[in-house]
């Protein structure tokens, strides 16, 4: 655990470092632009990032830009400057409109550092180009389609690349956000409002507790992730969208998942609940099955106070539970309150 313990400290340290260092040097890039951007009075620019078309494969991507520079916009031509990232080097390069050959690139978590790019294709070679802004995706679409619009006039952009998607026209995150909707509300409903049944608190604990489960569980969630991902995005849904909602359907089952078990269990079972005998083992309240070679589970009751301090530890009582084929112990509630209601009601009468 000593050993352990060291080696997070030296994680943490290092990551510190190279935070401070990527602070430092992004530090000396902006004092660099800005000393550029003061020599432009007069002039129509912008401050970019800049990269080279290798920096989309990268990864993991230790920055977001691999130079910081200004786009000056000369009339017939774009005069790019900059100061790459690594080396420190100034590189300057003059770009012809009309022999120049823009191609669009969306935000993506991790091919474009969560930024807009455009990929300017010149003689010189390719250049990739975004505004400088913060890695929010809407603001950087919103800031480069101003910009390629003032200096591009004659580049179509593509449908919605300076504005926000809208998840409602899209029929496929539509669907997602229904289902997700529907899986949300199916678990906070059943579970509280429309089921007279409840999983006991133990049993809970046990199969939240079971690797092999776990394991299952998190496969079959990450696959529903991957493919409702892979739709949204063969449904023209951008990748941020896609990411979300894809996330949020995964979440949803897997919040819904109990709710629909105990639902399966309860319909295959072969008849109602049955009353098996339980000893009060203090007052917490904890109860232990008197016939331990049934397999039932243990029981604590945290609410009714006042009932259960009326009950001697050591006497037993009898407990309604539902089991199903698929081996889940179910508490029936529609016979198993009346007597604690019944109780306040005479302890509290009108």
């Amino acid at each position: 655990m000593k050993l352990l313990n060291i080696a997070l400290a030296l994680i943490i340290f290092l990551q510190l470092l190279l935070a401070l260092h990527q602070f430092r040097r992004h530090r000396k890039l902006k004092k660099h632009q800005q000393r550029m951007v003061e020599a432009l009075r007069g002039h129509r620019f912008w401050r970019v990032g800049m990269a080279r078309v290798e920096f989309l494969k990268s990864w993991p991507k230790l920055s977001r830009q691999q130079a910081l520079g200004v786009l000056i916009d000369e009339g017939d031509s774009v005069r790019l400057k900059g100061r790459w990232y690594g080396a420190q080097e100034d590189f300057e390069q003059v770009v012809s409109k009309e022999l120049a050959t823009l191609t669009w690139l969306a935000p993506h978590p991790w091919r474009t550092a969560n930024l807009a790019w455009v990929q300017v294709d010149a003689p010189a070679g390719p250049l990739l180009v975004c505004a400088e802004t913060l890695a929010n995706p809407r603001a950087s679409r919103e800031a480069l389609a101003d910009m390629v619009r003032s200096v591009f006039p004659g580049f179509a952009l593509p449908t919605g690349a300076g504005t926000d998607f809208s998840l409602e026209k899209n029929r496929f995150s539509l669907t997602a956000m229904v289902v997700f909707l529907a899986l949300l509300l199916f678990s906070l409903l059943d579970t509280y409002v429309f089921n007279d049944y409840e999983l006991i608190e133990s049993q809970v604990a046990r199969l939240l507790s079971s690797p092999a489960l776990l394991v299952a569980a998190g496969a079959a969630l990450v696959g529903v992730g991957l493919f409702s991902y892979r739709r949204l995005l063969a449904g023209q849904v951008p990748v941020q969208e896609s990411l979300v909602l894809a996330l949020f359907v995964a979440g949803a089952l897997a919040m819904a998942a109990l709710p629909a078990l105990k639902r399966v269990d309860q319909v295959l079972a072969k008849g109602p609940s049955t009353w098996y005998a339980y000893r009060v083992v203090d007052r917490v309240v904890h109860l232990s099955p008197v016939d331990a070679r049934q397999g039932l589970p243990t029981l604590r009751f945290t609410k009714a106070p006042e009932y259960w301090a009326q009950v001697p530890t050591g006497s037993e009582v009898q407990v309604p539970l539902l089991r199903g084929p698929l081996g889940l112990w179910q508490l029936d509630h529609q016979r198993f309150d009346p007597p604690i209601l019944a109780f306040y009601e005479n302890a509290n009468p009108k």
